[in-house]
């Protein structure tokens, strides 16, 4: 037995609301179908005006806009009107670079059912800035928001540290200049030492007015955002309690925050803030420590310290090949952990003593290999540091002896006797010319 379609599921209702989009962008302008099957035809106008006036009065789209019609087809003899299908795309224009803040783009829609007076759409469209919206007419504007426009959105942060085993309360200022929706998330802050940190909490969420708020995270680090605030606009503020285990880490975090205002808008377009470190405390982090290994066929290996005496290397990973041109290789440093950073940092002071390598090759010619944190590349491309260092039978990396920050090397010759390099902390020249450091060391057959 067939089933009757109810007239309410028949009803087509459209409709629109103001939006706002980034310089740069090309947004695609056109009702919603809030119900029933749209099957008809679609009028839609655009003016730098409301469409409130005559037929007509300030049609088109400000200046340096570019449009394109897309699937609809714009109506012969009138500017910025198209007649769109019942599916496709709809018009869209691209909003120049420098656009100007607060520059409108005017639109208002008419829908025509199949078997409709088209002209009468038309003319509806045209005009619906002065008619009053109902489901099938309607009047909207898109307004262009600069970046410093968006900048206008601010948020202050109050962060106290977060004892082990405690909570902390803390709070977003935020104002919005405009009704935006804002994003917070939480990342370890740069140039530390860091650790696993102990599972912290977010919750016991409070807000005023004007702001709906979700926790969408409950856990720092694992999914972020933490939190998702709709705002409306005016001045909010939004707190929070973070709990953390009485097992937490002595680290510093930070709490990011990103603004979006824009309707259509690329994610660089939003506002992102980033408060100072704030503290959670416990436990001192103590440095890892790595181990190189160099297998029969050339292979080099990179074994990372776990800091577990059980288990104290994660599974190795491969950092180069052809090391079997060298006869000796030996650590400039202790393979230690250094500070965190987001972003690739190549040889400089912030790397020295972290284990930078020296490899001899069978000419004689030592080559310095500078740590970098570069993921994936441990090592720099190496360097010429020297030739003629095959002299020596015994050549050693002796940490920093000369007590200047800079690490050393200790080679010794066939007579026996010692010498001292003293590092210059130069990648391109890391040692001075040598200096006696004893004699008579030939009755040892081994120097680390």
């Amino acid at each position: 037995m067939n089933s009757t379609p109810s007239i309410a599921e028949e009803t087509v209702r459209l409709s629109t609301q103001d939006q706002s989009a980034a310089p740069g962008t090309a947004p695609r302008l056109g009702p919603k179908v809030e119900s029933g099957t749209a099957d008809g035809k679609t009028v839609i106008a655009f003016s730098t005006k409301p469409l409130t006036g005559p037929p007509g009065d300030g049609a088109g789209v400000p200046a340096g806009f570019i449009a394109n019609r897309n699937d609809c087809t714009e109506v012969a003899g009138l500017v910025a009107v198209y007649v769109c299908g019942p599916a496709g795309m709809r018009p869209q224009f691209l909003i120049p670079n420098d656009a100007a803040d607060m520059t409108a783009v005017y639109w208002g829609f008419a829908y025509v059912p199949r078997g409709g007076d088209l002209a009468a759409g038309i003319e509806a469209a045209r005009t619906a800035g002065a008619r009053p919206a109902d489901a099938t007419h309607g009047s909207a504007v898109l307004t262009v928001k600069t970046a410093a426009h968006a900048a206008l959105n601010t948020v202050d942060f109050d962060l106290p540290a977060l004892p082990a085993g405690g909570t902390a309360p803390q709070q977003l200022r935020v104002h919005a200049n405009d009704a935006g929706r804002l994003l917070l998330r939480f990342a370890l802050a740069e140039g530390q030492l860091t650790h696993t940190p102990e599972p912290i909490s977010i919750g016991s969420l409070t807000t005023g007015p004007g702001a709906t708020c979700t926790v969408t995270a409950t856990t720092l680090l694992s999914a972020p955002p933490n939190l998702v605030c709709d705002l409306q606009p005016g001045d909010h503020t939004i707190g929070y309690e973070l709990t953390s285990p009485q097992s937490q880490y002595a680290l510093k975090f930070q709490a990011i925050t990103r603004y979006g205002i824009y309707d259509f808008g690329f994610y660089h377009s939003d506002v992102t803030q980033t408060s100072a470190p704030f503290a959670t405390l416990g436990k001192t982090v103590l440095p890892l420590h790595s181990v190189l290994a160099r297998d029969s066929s050339g292979a080099l290996w990179w074994y990372d310290g776990t800091g577990n005496a059980t288990t104290p290397f994660y599974s190795r990973e491969q950092i180069g090949t052809g090391w079997q041109a060298y006869n000796t290789l030996t650590a400039l440093s202790p393979h230690k952990q250094g500070p965190y950073y987001r972003t690739d940092i190549e040889p400089s002071a912030l790397t020295q003593g972290l284990g930078d390598v020296v490899a001899r090759d069978a000419s004689g010619t030592l080559w310095y290999y500078d740590y970098q944190f570069v993921s994936g590349k441990p090592y720099a491309p190496r360097v010429k540091a020297g030739t003629g260092w095959n002299i020596y039978n015994q050549l050693t990396l002796a940490g920093d002896l000369t007590d200047d920050g800079k690490p050393d090397a200790i080679t010794r010759d066939k007579a026996g006797d010692l010498w001292l390099y003293k590092g210059t902390g130069n990648p391109t020249t890391p040692f001075a010319a040598r200096t006696k450091a004893g004699t008579g060391w030939n009755i040892y057959n081994r120097i680390f």
